[in-house]
């Protein structure tokens, strides 16, 4: 773990919790903003920043970036009351329902907005969307959700099942986690159906744990997690929570995140694993908010499953399933999957839509001839996830 990924830290417990920190000279902000930024909590960092140096040279891009989340929240907020209000049953995952339980929810920005729908109203609500100014792209079969689009509201996410396939059975061992009614929550001035408190906390919990074994789990989604627990902590069944953990191999990991709370963000939680502690923050540093850094880590997800499977054929069958794309998708995506990748926003332009596909195909071609050279990078991974107790 870098100097500079150490001080984000410090600073965000500066920021959540009021943890006392120092400034000294010899910090680079430019590189304290460039890890803050790869971990999707730049704007949570800059307010508390500018106390110790001048920041204001970063200033216009910091409230462009909270007015741009401000407005596509309050959308995104307006259309889940809209489609509400026509009959369906629409619930806001994560996202806006976590942000609000921040010190200040407008620097606790998304890349999207989640919801969970019925399976049955899907297509019902895909023409819902399409009425209000969204763009939809078609789910595939074995996806778990589908991607909508709009210029003021940006991604939303309609969820059928809350994970894919490979999730559910493998890393979530097939249990079945939620039974709690939707409860309600005020937002922004709207009432939302959010998960019951009990299912939130199981939600967060193994979304940040999806992420991990795929190819990343950054700090935004750890710090979710313990936010959460700490404002409902009078509220929620610890009890049950812990012995799901235990059950599903991951209660060691959430002791390394309580220890990484307590050590940087003034939690009240036991330093337990302080080593562990380090090895997870340094694997979030290497890959990014969900996993950057795939050169060295890609693959991962297949391996650590059929590590964690005790039927090789099953997982293979249902990892399978996780090439939840058509093959067309995966080979030719839409343009507007490819600009959210900097590599390709020269696709802006449709005729150039045929180099960004080749250019893609070139990167894939040239991901596997370098296979060996990532093993170390994945060997790393499983030797930390061992340690953990997730796997043999």
């Amino acid at each position: 773990m870098t100097r500079d990924f150490k001080r984000v830290l410090q600073i965000l417990g500066a920021a959540i919790n009021n943890v006392h920190t120092e400034w000294t000279q010899q910090y680079n902000i430019k590189l304290i903003k460039k890890v803050a930024a790869s971990q999707g909590v730049w704007t949570l960092v800059y307010p508390e920043l500018e106390k110790y140096t001048d920041t204001s040279e970063y200033l216009p891009e910091f409230m462009q970036m909270v007015t741009i989340g401000i407005k596509r929240t309050t959308f995104q907020l307006h259309t889940i009351s809209d489609l509400n209000n026509a009959g369906f049953k629409v619930c806001l995952l994560k996202g806006a329902a976590v942000a609000a339980l921040y010190p200040h929810p407008e620097y606790r920005i998304s890349g999207d907005t989640d919801i969970l729908i019925k399976p049955e109203e899907e297509m019902e609500i895909i023409k819902f969307l399409k009425q209000n100014g969204y763009t939809v792209e078609q789910r595939e079969k074995n996806d778990h959700h589908f991607k909508a689009y709009h210029p003021v509201g940006g991604l939303l996410e309609g969820h059928v099942r809350l994970y894919s396939i490979p999730t559910e059975k493998i890393i979530l061992d097939g249990l079945e986690l939620y039974n709690e009614e939707f409860s309600e929550m005020e937002i922004e001035g709207y009432t939302v159906p959010v998960l019951g408190l009990n299912d939130g906390l199981m939600y967060l919990t193994a979304h940040y744990i999806k992420h991990l074994v795929n190819e990343g789990g950054g700090i935004r989604q750890m710090l979710d997690l313990l936010i959460y627990m700490e404002h409902y902590k009078n509220e929620l069944d610890f009890e049950k929570y812990y012995s799901v953990m235990k059950q599903l191999r991951y209660y060691k990991l959430i002791e390394v995140v309580q220890t990484i709370g307590a050590k940087y963000w003034g939690f009240d939680y036991p330093i337990k694993y302080e080593d562990l502690a380090e090895d997870i923050l340094t694997d979030s540093e290497e890959g990014g908010i969900f996993g950057f850094d795939t050169d060295s880590r890609s693959g991962f997800y297949s391996i650590y499953c059929k590590k964690r499977s005790e039927n090789s054929l099953k997982s293979k069958a249902l990892i399978a399933v996780k090439n939840e794309a058509g093959l067309k998708n995966r080979f030719f995506p839409s343009q507007s999957i490819l600009l959210r990748n900097e590599e390709y926003k020269y696709a802006k332009n449709k005729i150039l839509l045929p180099i960004a596909w080749t250019h893609r195909l070139f990167r894939a071609v040239m991901k596997r001839t370098v296979k060996n050279k990532k093993s170390d990078g994945v060997e790393k991974r499983l030797k930390l996830m061992r340690e953990l107790n997730m796997i043999n």
